[in-house]
């Protein structure tokens, strides 16, 4: 079996419903981690997501009853 380091730089724009910018990066970690044997193989990097304007946010504080 041949082994190779993928070093990838790359910027993805995701339409989601998904308001919090955690669970978007979460969720595609997820998604990448099914093409890797295991965890192990993730040797390093940072996933994080960025709002772009005009994006829902979450509330800050819920409306009083």
């Amino acid at each position: 079996m041949n082994r190779y380091i993928l070093h990838v730089n790359v910027m993805i724009a995701v339409d989601t419903e998904e308001i919090s910018d955690e669970v978007v990066a979460e969720n595609f970690l997820a998604r990448l981690s099914e093409l890797t044997q295991s965890d192990d193989h993730f040797l390093n990097g940072e996933i994080y997501a960025v709002h772009l304007p005009g994006n829902k946010r979450p509330m800050e504080d819920p409306c009083p009853s």
